[in-house]
């Protein structure tokens, strides 16, 4: 009856936001809506905490991290719960700008294990995307078992929280259920996104002081390879600070990359000669896209949506293949894929579970949660590159790209077509070097290179989503990259 009610509730929550005054989400959590003192009674008394979004850098601030953890906490989605713990945190006050979390702790609880940040890319890809479909210890129902009545969510038997600790982050602010109260709150470049993203991870070490000694790798997939590399010269640059001291010094190992779009004018030219090596389009069509792609380059501000159109329109609109299809059987398209999750977060159970409660409901309910086209027009700077981050921290940190051998999207060529105009130590080293096979058992699973700190590896059988694809090859190829153990060995 709580959640029927609930939704019943929503057009008074979206009525009440409208009137709210702009004050810093750290003052009192019901007082902020601007309800009057018998809507709040009645609110407060029959629905206590679940409706409404919970703030947690007021208690962070205010060093009540017990009730933090305990507030935070998420009970409930399954039969067989895991730990976990979501909630916002406040990254800008005065454009109330909040970032949404979800935090699995390593499933045996080792004292040691590795942190792992995971953010996708789109941009505009909440990180539910990673969490729920490819490598947390949740997974989604299929829209036909859910309408059967199944759970929304269920264990998965192969999940990157048996190694580590995972943290998942929608990113930039206004992706998925992160959100703002002012235009001025969102990113509109690459080079905006790592101020945010560090206040989190500053705040989330505040919380779970126990993790602040463990190693810290942050990493994603696609146009995560924009942000990946940025934010980590950011936590380099904040940590070796001698002028203004971070307060936290945040114990950072390295990065991980799936399919990294990290350098669009090297890696865009490549897209449209794989699609043409391997059959999908005719020489013509090819040269169509050479010209899109040339007027697109000289342009001062290119359009994202043009640029969208084409890169990854192209193949369904000549040839009806969907660019994230997997190849691997008729179910593996997006749309198969992202609805149901969709569906799923855009719930008031998994809402108010999570604790976002209805405070951004106009914006996420009316659109799609795991990928907002309107957090991909503000972008400016779609051909950025991140090269010369790249190479600044694979000649300091470890760093792994990984690529599914059958990713359209960004395929091997497009990214090895980044790789050769990375300027680091070993680039020459990389760019002479033979590839070797990559064996679970007896299986073959891929190939990898090593050269110093720095691994490429490509898995076999699988496309853009690998840890979706190939469970268990992901879930070897990160123990081997983060336990720093060889690829040649069992």
């Amino acid at each position: 009856m709580l959640i029927s009610i609930g939704v019943l509730l929503v057009a008074l929550f979206s009525l009440a936001l409208s009137r709210t005054s702009r004050e810093s989400p750290e003052k009192n959590r019901h007082t902020k809506y601007g309800l009057a003192d018998a809507w709040k009674k009645i609110l407060w008394t029959r629905f206590p905490e679940e409706i409404f979004p919970l703030f947690l850098s007021p208690l962070i601030d205010a060093g009540r991290i017990e009730e933090a953890q305990n507030k935070s906490r998420v009970r409930g989605l399954c039969e067989d719960d895991v730990e976990s713990y979501s909630g916002y945190i406040t990254v800008n006050k005065e454009y109330q700008s909040n970032m949404f979390f979800w935090f699995f702790p390593q499933e045996t609880h080792r004292a040691d294990a590795p942190v792992l940040l995971w953010l996708n890319g789109g941009p505009g890809r909440s990180s539910l995307v990673g969490a729920l479909l490819e490598n947390g210890p949740y997974e989604v129902t299929t829209y036909d078992r859910m309408k059967a009545g199944h759970p929304p969510v269920f264990r998965r038997n192969i999940t990157w929280t048996q190694e580590f600790s995972m943290l998942y982050v929608d990113n930039p602010v206004g992706v998925g259920y992160s959100f703002t109260k002012s235009d001025a709150g969102y990113s509109t470049t690459t080079a905006e996104t790592p101020e945010n993203l560090y206040s989190v991870l500053v705040q989330f070490f505040k919380m779970f002081p126990q993790y602040t000694q463990n190693e810290f790798y942050i990493g994603g997939q696609s146009y995560a390879g924009k942000y990946v590399p940025v934010l980590g010269c950011y936590i380099h640059d904040r940590n070796t600070d001698t002028r203004d001291p971070p307060e936290i010094t945040i114990n950072f190992k390295g990065i991980y990359l799936g399919a990294g779009f990290c350098d669009p004018k090297n890696m865009i030219p490549m897209f449209v000669e794989f699609l043409y090596n391997v059959g999908f389009i005719s020489d013509s069509h090819r040269q169509v896209f050479r010209r899109i792609f040339n007027k697109i380059k000289i342009s001062s501000e290119p359009s994202i949506m043009t640029l969208f159109q084409t890169f990854f329109g192209l193949p369904k609109l000549l040839i009806g293949l969907d660019t994230l299809d997997h190849l691997l059987g008729p179910k593996s398209t997006n749309a198969h894929l992202m609805l149901p999750l969709d569906l799923f977060a855009a719930t008031s159970s998994a809402r108010m579970k999570l604790h976002v409660g209805f405070a951004n409901h106009n914006e996420t309910i009316t659109r799609l949660i795991t990928s907002s086209g309107e957090i991909a027009m503000k972008f400016t700077d779609i051909l950025s590159d991140t090269s010369k981050e790249n190479a600044f921290l694979m000649d300091r940190y470890k760093v792994l790209h990984y690529s599914g051998n059958l990713d359209i999207v960004v395929n091997v060529p497009m990214t090895e077509a980044f790789l050769q105009h990375v300027q680091w130590s070993g680039q020459q080293q990389y760019n002479d070097s033979y590839r070797h096979k990559w064996f679970i058992g007896k299986k073959l699973v891929g190939w990898y290179t090593t050269i110093g700190n720095f691994t490429r590896v490509i898995i076999r059988n699988s496309g853009h989503m690998v840890p979706y694809d190939q469970p268990e090859a992901a879930l070897d190829m990160m123990r081997r990259f983060i336990f720093n153990q060889p690829f040649g060995s069992d």
